[in-house]
C-alpha cells in the first residue's frame, strides 16, 4: 500500500452565510484521521451541498478553517483552490459527469489536466491501468468512449478517475442513489477498498442512513451545521 497523506481532514470555527440571507452553517470541530471513512447523512435540503461546497473549496466560509491534507483551504485563492482540488481531493458526482465522447483513460486522467503536478506519462498510464484492474474493469475498455460503457462501468470509471490522483480526501456526493441495494453495497465496498490503497480519507454523502454501517465515523449534517438555515 501506498501512503501518500499524512494528514486527514480538519474543520474548526466554520461559519457560513449567503449574501442577504440567513446563518448557513456553523461546523465548531470535525476531524477525520487520514484514511478513515466518514458517512454524512441528511435528507434534502439540510445543507449536504452547501457542506461539500464547503468542503471542496468551490465556496468560501466567512470565519474558520478547512484543512485538508494539513493545507488550509480558507487561506488560498478561488484559483489556488481549484488547483489544489484537482491535485489533492476526488470526488464522485451523483450524475457521475463523464465526458461521453473521452475515452475511459482520458475521463480517468483529466483531474492531471487541471493540477499543476506535472507526472510522467507513463507512470499515469500505470497507475490508470492498476486502477481499472482493482476496479475489475477490462483493460480493453481504456479506449472505448465513456458513453459506450453500461452504466456500472461508468460508475467504476468515474471512482478511478476520483483516485487518479491518491488524493488526501475522496468526496463522495451520492453515487449510489439510483442503484438497487446489492449494488450499492458492492459498490462502496469496492470504493473504500480502493480508497485505502491510497490512503483517502472518504467523506461520503447521502440521505439512506442504512449506508452508515459501511462507515466508522457517522454524522448527522443538522446536528453537526448547528441550527442555521441550509440549501
Amino acid at each position: 500500500m501506498q501512503q501518500k497523506n499524512s494528514h486527514g481532514v480538519k474543520i474548526s470555527n466554520l461559519s457560513f452565510s449567503w449574501p442577504g440571507g440567513a446563518f448557513a452553517l456553523e461546523i465548531d470541530q470535525l476531524q477525520l484521521q487520514p484514511g478513515e471513512r466518514a458517512f454524512i447523512y441528511g435528507p434534502s435540503g439540510s445543507g449536504k451541498t452547501t457542506f461539500l461546497n464547503l468542503v471542496s473549496g468551490v465556496l468560501a466560509p466567512q470565519r474558520g478553517t478547512i484543512e485538508i491534507g494539513g493545507q488550509d483551504i480558507c487561506q488560498l485563492s478561488g484559483a489556488r483552490r481549484d488547483r489544489f482540488r484537482a491535485a489533492h481531493m476526488g470526488v464522485i458526482f451523483q450524475q457521475l459527469n463523464l465526458i461521453p465522447f473521452l475515452s475511459v483513460h482520458d475521463n480517468i486522467r483529466l483531474p492531471l489536466v487541471f493540477s499543476r503536478d506535472k507526472t510522467p506519462g507513463s507512470d499515469i498510464d500505470i497507475r490508470i491501468e492498476q486502477l481499472v484492474k482493482q476496479l475489475q474493469l477490462d483493460l480493453s475498455l481504456l479506449y472505448r468512449r465513456a458513453d459506450q460503457l453500461s452504466v456500472g462501468q461508468q460508475q467504476r470509471v468515474a471512482l478511478a478517475r476520483s483516485l487518479v490522483n491518491r488524493p488526501a480526501l475522496l468526496i463522495a456526493d451520492e453515487p449510489t442513489s439510483a442503484l438497487d441495494q446489492d449494488s450499492r453495497d458492492a459498490f462502496i465496498n469496492l470504493m473504500n477498498q480502493t480508497a485505502a490503497e491510497s490512503n483517502s480519507t472518504v467523506l461520503f454523502v447521502s440521505h439512506d442512513r442504512s449506508l452508515q454501517s459501511h462507515f466508522q465515523q457517522s454524522f448527522d449534517i443538522a446536528e453537526l451545521a448547528g441550527q442555521g438555515v441550509a440549501s
